[in-house]
């Protein structure tokens, strides 16, 4: 069976191999699924804190709590998509070395 190589989709729809793309648009995506991450992961936080202050009730109170602690278990790479490996491989197969800031 033959590989099958993942594709980027951009801002405009335009479908575009991993395989096929420059070393700089590759970094640039990589930089931005992690940006994009650690914003997903904020949003959560914010998110569960805004539900946490306006619940009442014990049991509304026990499941903002709950998703409260949801979110502070996570870190920003449990908010990165399935891509994201993808891209990692390609830069690793073209030898190109990138430090996450995850």
């Amino acid at each position: 069976m033959a590989k099958q190589t993942k594709k980027w989709i951009t801002a405009t729809g335009e479908k575009i191999r991993l395989c096929d793309m420059s070393d700089t648009y590759l970094t640039n995506i990589f930089r931005f699924l992690e940006r994009k991450a650690v914003e997903f992961h904020e949003a959560a936080i914010d998110n569960a804190s805004f539900m946490f202050s306006f619940v009442q009730g014990d049991m509304a109170s026990c499941c903002a709590e709950s998703a409260l602690d949801d979110a502070f278990d996570k870190t920003p790479s449990d908010y990165l998509p399935p891509i994201f490996q993808s891209v990692v491989d390609e830069l690793e197969r073209r030898k190109i070395k990138i430090s996450s800031q995850l």
